[in-house]
Order: C-alpha cells, then sequence, then structure tokens
C-alpha cells in the first residue's frame, strides 16, 4: 500500500469517516495491491483499490483455483502507481494495473495491507 500521510495526532478529532474534499486533502488517498482467498467464490483473486478524498474504486481480478504463492511488488514512478506481480516459479514481474495518481505529494506512507472476508 501507498498512502498520502496525515498529519494526525487523534484521529477522530480531524477526519470523519466517509469525508470527501475537492479542495484539501481531507479524505484518505491510497492505492494497495492484495491477494487472497475469495470463500464464497472458492478461487484466489487479486485486489486493486484506489481511493482518492475517501472516494473508492476497487478492480477485482481472478487468479484461479490453485495459485496460492504471489510476491506482491508496488511503485511509484512520477505521478503514476503501478502494481506488479510475480507468481510463483516465474521469474519476471507482470504489471498488474497503473493509477494516475497526480494528487499525492512527493512523500508517502508505505505498508502492508491484512485483511479477511471471515
Amino acid at each position: 500500500m501507498v498512502r498520502t500521510p496525515r498529519p494526525i495526532g487523534h484521529g477522530t478529532s480531524v477526519w470523519v469517516a466517509g469525508t470527501h474534499s475537492t479542495a484539501g486533502n481531507v479524505g484518505e488517498n491510497y492505492v494497495y495491491l492484495s491477494m487472497g482467498y475469495k470463500s464464497g467464490a472458492n478461487r484466489f483473486r487479486f485486489e486493486v483499490k484506489t481511493t482518492r478524498n475517501s472516494e473508492s474504486n476497487l478492480d477485482v481480478t481472478p487468479l484461479g483455483f490453485s495459485t496460492n504463492e504471489v510476491e506482491l511488488r508496488i511503485a511509484r514512478i512520477k505521478s503514476g502507481v503501478i502494481a506488479l506481480h510475480r507468481l510463483n516459479g516465474e521469474s519476471n514481474w507482470t504489471v498488474h494495473r497503473r493509477c494516475s495518481r497526480p494528487n499525492m505529494p512527493q512523500t508517502l506512507q508505505v505498508g502492508v495491507v491484512t485483511y479477511s472476508d471471515l
């Protein structure tokens, strides 16, 4: 995940869930790539989410039934963010998605996203 930093000491004093703004950087701004297993669909899938001022666009790509190992990489190049993956045993990286994010500042927070659908 790459994310626009927020100078918040105590989040609830500045940020309100679902806040949107085009005038400033009030909402959440991030891009992430994840891979996981969707229990209802019985398959692995990639998810890329790009969020601008707390408004998100989620892109889901089915991966298949047997793949359970993948390496993920996310990189920023100028005003763009690229999400890459490499399946177990492959030597080359595949560009999964490209996102134009000119609204993100030069310095970003970078981290890992984890969650469950249970």
